[in-house]
């Protein structure tokens, strides 16, 4: 029988591969129909974009609507109109290689306008489109009766032998019923599939595009028409299902475009390509009759043939035995084998328990990092690695070793520190009723698994651990100076928690960033970590303007500002706190690029700043560096202020002299011009000058007012227009405001 076996085990096995074949040749072939359909609907999605965007840039063209209307009105010379319609549309030169022709249609001369020619619209049926004479009603009114907004019509074939799919656009656009004109695309439907593969076609792929009203665009094999009852599997979602047809099955693959709506459909024959899959599937078939006719005889022969070996064999065993030590058949030799490798493999269990401890540490390690597997866990997967717990509540303790003088230290040095740590913490939780494994996690870092006591309850193994981790730590600090930061997790319940209490001590541990080291933190004293940090884009405007001001005082308050919304009314987590940090710098750089000034310029000396705060042990050292950075920048700044601003001032004064015409001067044009922010450049302004952009404008403009007034005879309305107010009201109230007098009673006076 094994014999028999052995012959079937390559046939069976051939017959699982089939099916994996056959599944895997499925697969293969929806994910390449996939691929093309998916391919075809970019391409032609693309295209048909081109389409409308060459028929938009027509309909919108006005000088095309203006002709429309003089047609629709007959003001005009009919011919006159056609000529003017054929030169604007001469003008436009598809490079769309789909657009065949293109035309527009007058419905109130019933002529057809093209690029190249204009006639009648019975005539151009008859002998452009050369179509058939009977159907030239239908054509006409389904194409020039009906309203249309960037409408494909199915394909229909022309006596040219080419199927074209026809554009069609009512103009204008906005009218809701059937509009003055309409404007004609014809599009050969092969060349919007001329990338289709002739391998495809051969094959018996065939392909369908469908518009949004389910009629068939493009049809690659006029054979066979499109099944409608294709739409009712095309609901469940799926783009590929299969369908039986009138040639055997069929698989439909399919997309749907975002852009048009349209479908796109690809029906490929199974028979193609599981023809040498069923070839494969019957020769196996063979070859397991042949097996079983062949295998039996040779199965037989080999049976009785090989059985001789194994008789030898036992009594070779036989023979090593003791006379008396095993006696009955070959299957107590057998058994009495099999006792004796099991007494060995206790000999080796015994061997391994001197592994244990490693072991253990290596099990501890995996159960707080979730490595355990636990649906196959129980007891004896804690028997097997030395563990034993005694409730079912447990807390995760991270230790790391802050002893900045040990970092020089060999290795041999941190081991003791380690070992140190770990045997006092063991003895310490063993003092106060609870039990504890410890696992090195890396070179300065210690985690214990603390399991409660019998009796233990979550909030007795919480106040138990702060006051055996603060006597801990005084101890360690006291009696072998040595520095810790201890993080605690919250309290879990349940073996497969534990993962989560790891978890939660790793981000307990890196809130010493903020809190500073050597601290004891407990996770659940940290309260709710806010998501992101607060850095509001108008205090970093206000940041930048500052800088450009070299006002670090307002500067100074609001960085201490961001500090203490996000780290004092917010509990914000270490990392998105160096995030605001960085931030910050982020927002210093911007000043300096918008000053158009090198870092380098203002710290040569210094390194880069995102290297400048790297060596900070905590928040606050990176913010105060950060203070430092822009202090050192408002300080280049000073320097440069006072010859800038005179120069600056000096500058804008010019330029409202050149401009005191413009209508349009004033703080945001002078702002745009000199490539500043209007508030920096106001307030620098006014330090120089004491006044104001606005009030230095208003004082120009006055005296120009005042020369056009004695030098010119024109009236008061004409110089307030000139001089860039809206009314003579305007101009007659400042210069009364800084004369003392109107207009004209200055002219008066002066004249």
């Amino acid at each position: 029988m094994t014999h028999i076996i052995i012959f079937l085990v390559p046939v069976i096995i051939g017959m699982f591969a089939y099916g994996k074949l056959e599944k895997v040749i499925y697969t293969n072939a929806t994910h390449t129909n996939q691929a093309l359909v998916n391919q075809y609907r970019e391409r032609i999605d693309s295209r048909i974009k081109d389409v409308q965007q060459f028929a938009t840039s027509i309909t919108i063209n006005p000088t095309i609507q203006n002709i429309i209307l003089l047609s629709k009105r007959g003001t005009e010379n009919e011919e006159y109109l056609a000529y003017s319609l054929f030169l604007e549309l001469a003008k436009y030169r598809s490079s769309n290689p789909l657009i065949e022709s293109y035309y527009i249609h007058l419905a109130a001369t019933d002529s057809i306008v093209s690029n190249s020619f204009k006639t009648q619209t019975e005539p151009f049926y008859r002998i452009q489109l050369q179509q058939p004479p009977g159907e030239y009603d239908h054509w006409r009114k389904k194409l020039f009766d009906a309203h249309y907004y960037q409408t494909f019509l199915p394909a229909e074939h022309r006596s040219s032998g080419v199927n074209y799919v026809t554009f069609a656009q009512t103009m204008p656009v906005s009218s809701r019923n059937q509009g003055d004109a309409t404007l004609v695309l014809d599009i050969a439907a092969n060349k919007m599939l001329d990338d289709v593969e002739a391998t495809d076609v051969r094959d018996g792929m065939r392909l369908y595009v469908l518009n949004k009203d389910n009629e068939v665009i493009i049809n690659t094999n006029t054979e066979h028409p499109f099944n409608m009852t294709l739409l009712e599997n095309m609901k469940d979602g799926s783009n590929t299902f299969r369908m039986r047809g009138e040639g055997g099955e069929e698989i439909i693959t399919y997309e749907i475009s975002q852009q048009t709506g349209w479908k796109y459909l690809a029906i490929k024959p199974t028979v193609q390509f599981m023809a040498p899959v069923t070839k494969i599937k019957n020769m196996a078939l063979i070859a397991l009759l042949l097996c079983m006719l062949i295998g039996i005889p040779i199965s037989y022969i080999a049976a009785k043939r090989n059985y001789s070996p194994l008789s030898n064999l036992i009594g070779l065993i036989r023979n090593r035995r003791r006379e008396g030590e095993v006696s009955g058949n070959e299957w107590d030799l057998v058994q009495f084998s099999l006792e004796e490798s099991i007494a060995e493999e206790s000999r080796l269990r015994s061997k391994l328990h001197m592994q244990f401890p490693v072991m253990r540490s290596s099990f501890i390690s995996r159960l707080l990092k979730g490595q355990i597997d636990f649906e196959s866990f129980d007891d004896s997967t804690l028997e097997f690695a030395g563990i034993r717990f005694h409730s079912n509540t447990f807390a995760v303790v991270l230790i790391d070793i802050e002893d900045v003088d040990v970092a020089h230290h060999a290795e041999r040095q941190w081991a003791h520190h380690r070992f140190i740590v770990a045997n006092i913490m063991n003895d310490a939780l063993l003092e106060h009723g609870l039990l504890g494994y410890s696992v090195e996690m890396s070179r300065e870092r210690i985690g214990v698994l603390v399991n409660g006591g019998p009796d233990a309850t979550l909030a007795t193994l919480k106040e138990k651990l702060k006051v055996m981790l603060a006597d801990f730590m005084a101890l360690l600090q006291q009696r072998f100076a040595i520095q810790l930061t201890v993080a605690v997790s919250d309290h879990c319940v349940g073996i497969e928690r534990i993962n989560k209490g790891y978890i939660e001590a790793l981000r307990t541990i890196d809130f010493k960033l903020v809190r500073g080291s050597c601290t004891l933190l407990f996770f659940d004293e940290l309260g709710e970590t806010e998501s992101s940090f607060y850095y509001p884009i108008e205090f970093e405007a206000q940041i930048i303007a500052g800088v450009k001001l070299a006002n670090f005082e307002s500067i100074s308050e609001l960085l201490e500002q961001v500090y203490r919304m996000n780290f004092q009314s917010n509990a914000l987590s270490p990392e998105r706190g160096k995030w605001l940090m960085y931030n910050m710098v982020s927002t210093l750089l911007k000043s300096l690029h918008s000053m158009n000034t090198d870092y380098k310029e203002v710290f040569p000396n210094e390194e880069d700043p995102e290297l400048r705060l790297g060596p900070h042990g905590t928040i606050r050292e990176m913010f105060e560096d950060i203070k430092s950075m822009y202090q050192g920048v408002c300080d280049h700044f000073k320097l440069e202020k006072s010859e800038r601003g005179e120069q600056l001032q000096l500058q804008v004064t010019a330029y409202i002299h050149e401009h005191v015409y413009d209508v349009m001067l004033g703080l945001v044009s002078i702002s745009d011009h000199f490539g500043l922010s209007p508030q920096y450049i106001s307030k620098l302004f006014k330090m120089q000058t004491g006044e104001t952009i606005t009030e230095c404008i208003a004082k120009i403009r006055i005296e120009e007012a005042k020369r056009l007034l004695i030098g010119t005879d024109l009236p008061v309305m004409d110089i307030s227009l000139k001089l860039g107010y809206s009314t003579d009201i305007g101009l007659t109230r400042i210069f009364k405001k800084h004369e003392g007098v109107t207009p004209g009673k200055y002219r008066t006076m002066h004249t």
